[in-house]
């Protein structure tokens, strides 16, 4: 008897094993196969969420012949969605994805030239900030499928998002205080390529950790006025690249493979 009941659980087992793997891949004897891997093939969704930081941005002062000098770095969290398409021939898979996030990416800082000996009245101080409100991109994926569930892959495009870039001088010669600002924010364009791996938990869901650099060019906002007799000047350098890691969820709509014909 119990020899009989160990039979059938086993038997049982091997079933509900079969019936899961063919599940995920249902390769068997459907056209395009590759057995194994799990199908990738159509449409999918879902939300994501990371962190992203940008450390190449730099502050100069120029007051007669005293220069500073001072580096800026923003970084923060940031969320969003993503839509995309797969096709798949055997093990390699390709197609184009979107996203859409929203952050506040935002960093200021400011230097100062002190009063010298020769002009203890004169000084001056610039302040920059930058922001990165938002960005999205539209990018092709290729990649391969490994270890039945899982997809890594490369990926690139279009990039773009809202910028914001603002330089603000101040020049002090007692009695009198200067101050002008001026500022660059617009939509600016560029590309992001990157990388990841998928995992798929069933034929619906799976989860994806991702990198990305997006590289959306790079502006200078120059500021100057003459205080006690100097020429004061100041300029903000932001070369607006930013790295990206995320971590994301999708639901895919499956586009099974046709029957053999």
């Amino acid at each position: 008897m119990l020899r009989r009941i160990g039979l059938s659980l086993l038997s049982a087992a091997a079933v509900m094993s079969s019936a899961t793997a063919a599940d995920l891949t249902d390769y068997d004897g459907l056209k395009d196969g590759y057995p194994g891997v799990i199908n990738w093939r159509g449409f999918y969704f879902g939300a994501n969420a990371g962190y992203a930081w940008n450390g190449s941005n730099l502050l100069k002062n120029t007051l007669g012949n005293l220069v500073t000098e001072d580096g800026l770095t923003a970084e923060g969290a940031f969320g969003g969605l993503q839509a995309g398409y797969n096709w798949q021939r055997g093990r390699f898979v390709y197609g184009v994805e979107a996203d859409i996030q929203g952050l506040d990416l935002t960093s200021s800082t400011t230097t100062s030239v002190p009063a010298t000996a020769g002009s203890p009245s004169l000084s001056a101080t610039s302040e920059a900030k930058t922001s990165l409100d938002w960005f999205g991109t539209v990018r092709g994926r290729l990649g391969a499928a490994v270890l039945t569930q899982g997809l890594i892959y490369a990926t690139g495009g279009l990039a773009y998002g809202q910028t914001d870039q603002t330089l603000a001088l101040t020049g002090y010669n007692a009695p009198a205080q200067h101050t002008t600002s001026s500022a660059s924010r617009a939509v600016a364009a560029g590309y992001a390529v990157g990388g990841g791996f998928e995992y798929a938990f069933n034929r619906s869901w799976s989860f994806k950790t991702e990198y990305q650099y997006l590289d959306l060019g790079s502006v200078n906002v120059a500021q100057g006025f003459a205080i006690g007799g100097q020429a004061y000047s100041g300029s903000f350098a932001a070369d607006r690249t930013y790295q990206t890691i995320r971590g994301a969820v999708n639901y895919h709509l499956s586009s099974p493979y046709e029957p053999l014909k």
